[in-house]
Formats: structure tokens, C-alpha cells, sequence
């Protein structure tokens, strides 16, 4: 019952890590809809809701940082909001998507 119970938590765990690339793609999308420095004031707001599921996520307070900063015209010099919000974006889509991949197999093998 214990390999069960451990085996449970590895897959909460790996659902929660894509639940939380997938709320960090989802707010830098909703930036780029609004755009600009408007629009990083947007993702943060989504990424600060205290009513989503695992607001201290790991993945989310480094995003949330990542904005505060780029909104505090701490990051990257010559890079555009848009610019910063599209990259993130981007890298948090793809984490979602191998974070699914990698579940879907470990399903696959669990179930064999």
C-alpha cells in the first residue's frame, strides 16, 4: 500500500507542477492580449489571484518575480513587455506540454 501511496503523491505531484506551467501560459497570454506594460500588470495579476489552486507554487512565485521585475524595469535591457511576455509564455507551454507528455507515459507504464 505504501509503493500506492508513493506513487499517488509523484503523480499529484507532477499534476500540480503542469497545473502551474499551465496557469503561468495562460497569464502570460492574457498579457499579450492587453499588451505592453499593461499588459505584464495583467499576467502578474493573474499569477498574484489568491484563489487559484497552489498560489505558492514554486514555478509561479519565480514568474511573479520575473514580472515584478520586468515591470520595475529590472530585466533585460532592449527587451519589449511584449517581447518578455511572449518568451515566458512560450517557455511555459512547453514545460505544460512535456509535463504532460512525461505523465501520460508514467501512466502508460504504471498501467501495464
Amino acid at each position: 500500500m505504501a509503493v500506492a501511496s508513493a506513487a499517488g503523491e509523484v503523480f499529484g505531484q507532477r499534476q500540480r507542477e503542469q497545473d502551474a506551467w499551465n496557469a503561468v501560459a495562460e497569464a502570460m497570454r492574457e498579457g499579450l492580449r492587453v499588451g505592453g506594460a499593461a499588459g505584464l500588470q495583467a499576467a502578474l495579476n493573474m499569477l498574484n489571484r489568491t484563489d487559484q489552486v497552489d498560489f505558492k507554487h514554486p514555478v509561479k512565485n519565480v514568474f511573479r518575480r520575473n514580472v515584478e521585475q520586468a515591470l520595475n524595469g529590472q530585466q533585460t535591457k532592449g527587451s519589449t513587455p511584449d517581447a518578455l511576455l511572449r518568451r515566458w509564455g512560450n517557455r511555459a507551454e512547453t514545460a505544460a506540454q512535456a509535463a504532460s507528455e512525461h505523465k501520460r507515459r508514467s501512466t502508460q507504464r504504471s498501467s501495464r
